[in-house]
């Protein structure tokens, strides 16, 4: 049975497809590519969907992890960048 809220088993190596949602400038998206440069991580950054505005942009990157404990430094260090908003 599934509990809402309870974390599911995962089985590693597992690859994740991350939906950054960002504040929409070239600043943004070099610290972006800085960020996962550091990070090794090496797929490429692709441009998503801008919002009606035109103040925000998505970016999707996928990553495969070993660990759980990998997952979550990766996810905090993405959540972390100057103008990042979220990440799923």
């Amino acid at each position: 049975m599934n509990t809402f809220g309870a974390e599911q088993p995962l089985e590693f190596p597992v690859t994740c497809r991350h939906r950054i949602l960002a504040d929409k400038g070239e600043d943004v998206r070099a610290h972006i590519l800085m960020r996962l440069h550091e990070l090794r991580i090496e797929d490429k950054l692709e441009e998503g969907r801008h919002s009606r505005k035109g103040n925000y942009v998505t970016y999707t990157v996928e990553v495969e992890y070993h660990s759980r404990d990998e997952l979550y430094r990766v996810m905090n260090e993405l959540s972390n960048i100057w103008g990042v908003r979220t990440v799923i």
